[in-house]
């Protein structure tokens, strides 16, 4: 039983297994760092002599996505992670505001699961500092080794709450040609005619 006040509901859904963690209502987290596909309903109620236990909440989508579509038709099999560094977004939800710190970077690293023949996509999730903004987005492609692959920076990303910002494009560098060109000098053979 509540006594008679206003008080505040928060309900989170969000897809994957990673554990929420609320801080504090302006300071909401997931594990590993990661931002999942994240749906959040902020409702305050007045519990008084009329109030109804029966409640319809609307969650709306909170994140912005980016995907990385690949045209590559060399991706090495080496290929055993993705870091991404977003700058300019965060991981870190604030529920009253639906957004993160202005100042806020984070990294996540997403391993590939995945024969890399068969990569198309790359996914990833982030909460913005306003309803849209621009962001700069850093991704390597990590082998086995723990080696940098091959290295992007995409810059001025526009990126906007319940919206999908794709690029598509070969993410690996294409291998130089390499060999040998030779003169074959000497001819097959020789005609010899008299007249």
């Amino acid at each position: 039983t509540l006594q008679y006040g206003k008080y505040p509901i928060l309900a989170l859904g969000w897809n994957g297994s990673q554990q929420c963690n609320v801080h504090r209502l302006d300071s909401i987290t997931f594990s590993e760092g990661w931002v999942p596909n994240t749906f959040l309903c902020r409702q305050n109620i007045i519990v008084n002599e009329a109030y109804s236990n029966t409640r319809t909440l609307s969650l709306k989508r909170c994140i912005a996505r980016f995907i990385l579509n690949f045209k590559d038709t060399n991706i090495p099999q080496e290929l055993s992670e993705f870091t991404i560094n977003i700058s300019g977004a965060g991981n870190t939800l604030n529920s009253e505001t639906r957004y993160c710190a202005q100042q806020e970077d984070f990294s996540r690293t997403i391993p590939v699961d995945i024969d890399p023949a068969n990569l198309k996509k790359l996914t990833t999730y982030c909460f913005l500092p306003q309803d849209s903004t621009s962001v700069s987005v850093n991704i390597a492609a990590i082998g086995t080794q723990g080696e940098t692959i091959a290295e992007r920076t995409f810059t001025e990303v526009p990126m906007k709450i319940n919206y999908t910002t794709s690029y598509t494009g070969n993410f690996f560098p294409i291998s130089e040609f390499s060999g040998s060109v030779t003169f074959e000098i000497d001819f097959d053979g020789e005609y010899n005619y008299n007249f």
